[in-house]
């Protein structure tokens, strides 16, 4: 396999885990990603374990029943908003046993946007709060990665590290390294991924991202087509050589402001 450019892989930032780019631990532990995290749950498993099953349910319904899927979709989502107040999983696992299936019942009559009869309420109220809990996960990884960027930039550093190694995703052992500049909005990703026929593939991914939060723009395309890589080193070797593209065009860019400014500023005492 020669370097190149390509599609997105599974997994890839865009398709990752809910809050996309880790938010990271302290500098005397190494990061970790997002399915690290939530790899990690205090909701009690064997309930975890019915909410995942749940909605991979209704998805996998929608596959054969498309006109089920949307019924099913608002259904879920209607009874998901109805957890919007919750904050925390301890909070989420609470309230299981308080929204029962007699509210959901009730939550689906009074939002009038699907006939009971087409889905089974119970195994509704599980996907929602699925949904409920990636958000909560999505929200906190927000907040996290937004402190320790605001905690970088104090400090004077250009990047933060916020994933770093190797993680169990998509039933395969995969590497992931997000590097996120503190200023200039972008975020310089790496991951890999196994295939049977051609081995492992690295690759390289140039992202926007928010510059105060760090946090993946919503909708935006990334700033260069994805590179692929035979070895771990060739892409290892362009992710640094990223990471100084991208430093040199915010200095410059810098530069330039101060320049424009400069100009402004002659043509204002002039005047």
């Amino acid at each position: 396999m020669t370097e190149g450019s390509a599609t997105r892989p599974p997994g890839g930032m865009a398709a990752g885990p809910p809050g996309g780019m880790a938010a990271g631990p302290p500098a005397d532990r190494p990061a970790k990603s997002p399915v690290e995290r939530t790899a990690e749950p205090s909701i009690r498993p064997d309930l975890l374990r019915r909410w995942r099953e749940a909605e991979a349910l209704f998805f996998g319904y929608g596959l054969a029943e498309p006109e089920f899927y949307n019924a099913a979709l608002a259904a879920v989502h209607g009874l998901a908003a109805g957890l919007a107040d919750i904050g925390s999983e301890e909070e989420l696992e609470a309230a299981y046993d308080e929204r029962d299936v007699e509210w959901a019942e009730e939550r689906l009559a009074a939002l009038n946007t699907v006939e009971a009869d087409w889905v089974d309420v119970a195994s509704a109220r599980d996907a929602a709060f699925n949904l409920r809990l990636h958000d909560i996960r999505s929200e906190e990884l927000t907040s996290a990665t937004a402190e320790r960027m605001a905690a970088a930039r104090a400090a004077g550093e250009t990047w933060l590290r916020t994933a770093d190694g190797f993680i169990a995703f998509g039933g395969q052992r995969t590497f992931r390294r997000v590097d996120i500049h503190t200023r200039a909005g972008v975020a310089v990703f790496a991951s890999s991924s196994r295939d049977w026929d051609r081995g492992v593939s690295w690759w390289l991914e140039i992202m926007a991202v928010n510059p105060e939060t760090g946090a993946p723009v919503r909708g935006a395309k990334p700033l260069e087509e994805t590179r692929t890589f035979a070895d771990r080193e060739s892409m290892e070797k362009a992710f640094e050589q990223a990471k100084r593209k991208y430093e040199k065009r915010y200095e410059r860019r810098l530069a330039s402001d101060a320049a424009r400014a400069a100009a402004s500023d002659v043509k204002a005492g002039r005047s």
